[in-house]
């Protein structure tokens, strides 16, 4: 699924996005993407193996979208992203590079709050966590300590996720980092996404108490019948 808004400024030359997760903007002409197929609301009968499989089926989409919309073609294009977008944002933008004739002007891509690799993620929880990232320790010395610990551990099986592809390891090895890294910050009632912050509700709504209003705005059957999706599924 696709949707797209004009810039609230200057629709004929504000650079277009495209946005492969939420995020508010009214300056440029926003292009929302669900993808991998089968995230959201984008539906295919077979499965995506792999996250370049991902960017070459995402690149008709855009081509298809600037020929029948040719006045954006014309701008400036950046894809961006967030959280796993780390994946896609820069294997997108390779895809795109790699067609020496096409209808896409490609300027940048922007990435906030990546997860582009897991295993260069398993030493950095423990650094936010314990006063190496720029925010004060939240979490308590013999806290630190054993999520030091377990780094070699988080390494050693996510490498292993890696080399094998096998799910069941790899869902394994994340079930190891969430409770090594994860649990201790969630047991102190803290917000994953803003340390500095504790976490409204719990970390299925992302630890904000914006998501029920905007998810129950979203199924209003107005809202539901304009993105031409069914009603309760957001």
């Amino acid at each position: 699924m696709a949707g797209f808004l004009e810039s609230r400024r200057d629709a004929a030359k504000d650079p277009t996005i495209i946005w492969f997760e939420e995020g508010p903007n009214s300056r440029a002409p926003l292009l929302f993407i669900d993808q991998p197929v089968n995230s959201g609301f984008s539906k295919e009968n077979q499965r995506v193996k792999g996250t370049d499989a991902a960017a070459k089926d995402i690149y008709p989409v855009l081509t298809t979208f600037f020929d029948n919309f040719p006045e954006y073609a014309k701008q400036d294009v950046y894809i961006t992203g967030s959280s796993r977008s780390g994946h896609y944002v820069p294997a997108t933008a390779n895809e795109i590079l790699s067609h020496n004739t096409r209808n896409i002007n490609l300027k940048g891509a922007v990435i906030g709050n990546e997860f582009t690799d897991s295993l260069a993620l398993c030493p950095s929880y423990q650094d936010m966590a314990c006063g190496k990232g720029g925010v004060a320790a939240v979490l308590a010395k013999k806290q630190c300590q054993d999520m030091q610990s377990a780094v070699p551990s988080c390494e050693k099986k996510t490498q292993a996720c890696y080399t094998s592809n096998d799910s069941g390891i790899c869902s394994k090895a994340s079930d190891e980092s969430e409770a090594a890294f994860f649990n201790p910050v969630g047991e102190k009632g803290l917000n994953f996404y803003n340390l500095r912050e504790p976490c409204v509700g719990n970390s299925t709504n992302f630890c904000s108490n914006t998501v029920e209003p905007i998810t129950k705005w979203l199924n209003q059957a107005k809202v539901t019948d304009t993105l031409g999706i069914p009603k309760g599924r957001v």
